[in-house]
């Protein structure tokens, strides 16, 4: 296994620029999969229907699906100076199980792997940072828990200002979000139900009804089909759970 290293921290993230907002993911996938069909262009977050994908519908004023490769990076740094936004990793290497796989969970990590340069970027910009956003949160390899880990104690200082709760923006953590074996969620993910409970009321019976019928099947052994959940509700959810923690699109 071959040790890889981030192509995009030195290159791209201004240490030296105060940002108000940081998101901060994992690793970036493989150079061949970074350059496979999937692939959007050769920067954070640059396979096709992920991060930019969600901010494209929040700031229609940017444009992150058209142009070449050169030109939507230059569109998104353009987007990141005009709100400020810092966008980083919390690895700057590692090893991968499988060479071909993204999954946080096939990480090989040692102590050398950690952008341990992050704590100190962060500590002092402390008065300047107003959120850190984590695009993933809930595995023992996430954004948040490796991020805990950096920051040690001092995570403390920055506790009000960290975002924990965003859905993935990966397309493969979908499924995940409707099935989720909590009553008081009718079986969904929290963030996604209170998303349903505050714009979508009219769709409360429908997953009343797709929960009874999953813990009917699951206590009969049936395999009745499950009411479909509404086309596009994923990624409205998950544009609504973003557009509540990024500068608003009229702030500047």
């Amino acid at each position: 296994m071959a040790k890889e290293f981030h192509p995009y921290i030195s290159k791209h993230f201004e240490e030296s620029k105060a940002y108000e907002y940081l998101i901060i993911g994992t690793f970036p996938p493989n150079i061949e999969v970074r350059e496979g069909k999937k692939s959007l262009t050769d920067y954070f977050y640059g396979n096709k229907g992920s991060l930019w994908k969600i901010i494209g519908a929040i700031y229609p004023e940017f444009n992150f699906e058209k142009g070449n490769r050169s030109e939507l990076i230059d569109n998104m740094k353009a987007w990141q100076e005009k709100y400020n936004v810092g966008i980083t990793d919390v690895l700057v290497s590692l090893e991968r199980k499988d060479i071909e796989s993204s999954a946080d969970s096939d990480f090989i990590l040692d102590y050398s792997d950690y952008n341990h340069s992050l704590k100190n970027y962060i500590m002092n910009n402390l008065t300047t940072i107003k959120k850190i956003l984590f695009t993933s949160s809930n595995t023992c390899h996430s954004a948040y828990e490796l991020f805990k880990i950096i920051m040690g104690n001092d995570i403390s200082h920055i506790k009000d200002k960290l975002v924990i709760d965003l859905p993935s923006p990966s397309g493969s953590a979908n499924v995940a979000l409707l099935n989720v074996n909590i009553e008081e969620t009718l079986g969904l993910n929290k963030g996604l139900y209170d998303f349903i409970h505050s714009e979508k009321k009219h769709l409360i019976n429908l997953f009343k009804n797709r929960w009874e019928q999953k813990k009917l099947n699951k206590s009969n052994k049936l395999k009745t089909k499950l009411p479909s959940s509404p086309e596009g509700i994923i990624n409205e959810y998950k544009t609504w759970a973003y557009k509540n923690v990024l500068p608003s699109p009229t702030s500047k």
